[in-house]
């Protein structure tokens, strides 16, 4: 999802004990903001958490000490997640609800850099015939949940890495990606990842063997990666997407399973799988919470349904991350 788009506010609370903020409520998000500046039904810009502002801009002075990134707080013993900023900041024009104005303003995702070694050397784009990892945040998009109510699922851990891709095409042969960019074949942790893995001759055979250009989709963790959560000695690959190019398709749950052990690949942990889904935003936020087994908080839980869906509401594949807001709100994420 675009880091800023243009939400209404449907309600607003009081904080305990608070003369000059209160507490704003857009979709799953809660948000502090100073007290009657906004009002029930208004039209805002909310900025998601893991955003990065514009620093040229004055308005966000406020973040500098934070450098410029939009992140989980506490105010008051309140939960504020994101901001909620006036329309007044934008070009004058007319703007509808989900209108993404992330440009206009300079608003960006944020990316947690990886140790300079670790980086690849840039081949090109991303490729267009794959899909990018990104995965949206279920307060962001809380009608997901009444498309997957009453659906088989299944509930991954979400590993605190950095994604990477493989794939085998016929014209364009193996690659290996990061989360944005093709890569040369070099050094970096990308393409060592293929090596330790075998993945050319993988894909490759797999090819042979069923016709299908394969790509596979995983997280990888390990040292000099997001402060190494899970404590690995060594990098490793968490696959959580098996694609057929040819086909423009997602491998089913049990599918995926299929390719992960014929292809000798571990899978991201599964915590849960089941045959209705009928979990509320709240639970889900609970059920994010915890470790991992290294003890350290885990960043949260992705959701889907076992069998590939099409989300009206995301505009494509049905699936969403649930972050953990322990997580969040930690000097660590």
């Amino acid at each position: 999802m675009p880091p800023a788009l243009i939400k209404k506010i449907d309600n607003i609370e009081p904080i305990k004990d608070a003369d000059r903020i209160e507490l704003a409520f857009v979709e799953g998000w809660q948000v502090v903001i100073k007290k009657n500046e906004f009002k029930i039904n208004d039209l805002c810009i909310y900025v998601e958490i893991d955003s990065l502002v514009d620093s040229e801009n004055s308005y966000f002075e406020f973040l500098r000490e934070r450098h410029f990134r939009v992140r989980s707080i506490k105010l008051k013993k309140c939960l504020s997640q994101g901001l909620i900023l006036p329309m007044s900041l934008l070009p004058e024009g007319e703007y509808n609800i989900e209108d993404d104005v992330s440009e206009l303003l300079n608003i960006q995702h944020y990316e947690r850099a990886l140790d300079h070694s670790l980086n690849g050397i840039a081949k090109g784009n991303f490729p267009s015939f794959i899909s990018k990892t990104d995965e949206t945040m279920i307060q962001s998009v809380k009608a997901v949940l009444s498309e997957i109510n009453g659906f088989p699922y299944y509930i991954s851990t979400k590993i605190d890495g950095t994604s990477a891709t493989y794939f085998y095409h016929d014209i364009k042969g193996y690659g290996a990606c990061s989360r944005r960019l093709e890569l040369c074949e070099g050094d970096g942790v990308y393409w060592r990842m293929g090596v330790k893995y075998d993945l050319v001759n993988k894909l490759k055979k797999y090819y042979d063997d069923h016709s299908i250009y394969l790509t596979i989709q995983g997280e990888i963790a390990g040292p000099g990666i997001q402060k190494n959560r899970l404590e690995l000695k060594d990098h490793e690959l968490f696959v959580f997407n098996a694609f057929d190019i040819k086909e423009g398709k997602y491998f089913n749950y049990d599918e995926l399973k299929r390719v992960c052990n014929e292809l000798n690949l571990t899978m991201v942990p599964i915590e849960e799988e089941g045959e209705y889904f009928d979990y509320t935003l709240e639970e889900l936020l609970n059920k994010s919470k915890g470790n991992y087994f290294s003890g350290k908080l885990k960043e949260g839980i992705v959701i889907r349904p076992k069998y590939e869906m099409y989300s009206d509401r995301l505009h494509g594949r049905l699936s969403f991350k649930v972050i953990n807001n322990d997580f969040a709100l930690s000097k660590e994420s």
